[in-house]
């Protein structure tokens, strides 16, 4: 795919493409994979883990697991796992990819570091909340539902939080002398 975008580009042409030009769609296209990369976390994650330990409750097969030489912990820990180790090889899938878009300048390699420990702390903190769900719900269907649900309510309240920081951070902007500001009962004097 980037080798065809970038040939659509430099079509007609027989001078090479500008590197500011190269730059740009590197950027872009960097953008672009982590919007997509943190959606498609954000989708797979809660449904892929969330029936972890609430589908053995289900077909009825815990108690055979729990018979077994392994401690409960050990068992819960253990399918954590291998659910969490599969869905971080989707977020280091496109790392190599977006490593090579670094040759066209425009990503910084601290950034796309960033990125991607950031989809994998996305992986491992949303499969914490699904886990909590599957072990204390008897439906997989239910801790599915439970944790899209707690999700959702997570970032719904931070785009609320960051609206209300972006607003502090524009007045702030426009005052010129001493400034306070009430957050949930406490002071805080804003005065640089």
């Amino acid at each position: 795919i980037l080798v065809t975008v970038l040939a659509g580009a430099a079509a007609g042409s027989d001078r090479p493409v500008p590197p500011a030009k190269l730059a740009s769609f590197a950027t872009w296209f960097f953008n672009i994979f982590v919007f997509i990369q943190f959606g498609v976390v954000a989708l797979l994650t809660p449904a892929y883990v969330a029936g972890t330990v609430a589908d053995e409750k289900e077909r009825k097969t815990l108690e055979f697991l729990l018979a077994t030489d392994l401690a409960p912990r050990e068992i819960l820990f253990g399918k954590l796992a291998a659910r969490v180790a599969s869905l971080l090889m989707f977020v280091l899938a496109g790392l190599p990819v977006v490593a090579f878009l670094q040759l066209f300048g425009g990503i910084d390699p601290d950034l796309l570091l960033t990125a991607t420990a950031a989809a994998a702390v996305t992986v491992l903190g949303f499969s914490a909340v699904a886990v909590f769900f599957s072990t204390t719900l008897k439906k997989p269907r239910d801790a599915i539902a439970l944790t899209y649900l707690l999700l959702v309510a997570y970032l719904f309240g931070s785009f609320i939080l960051a609206v209300y920081l972006i607003g502090v951070a524009l007045r702030f902007g426009r005052q010129s002398g001493p400034w306070t500001e009430t957050v949930l009962g406490f002071t805080i004097d804003m005065h640089p």
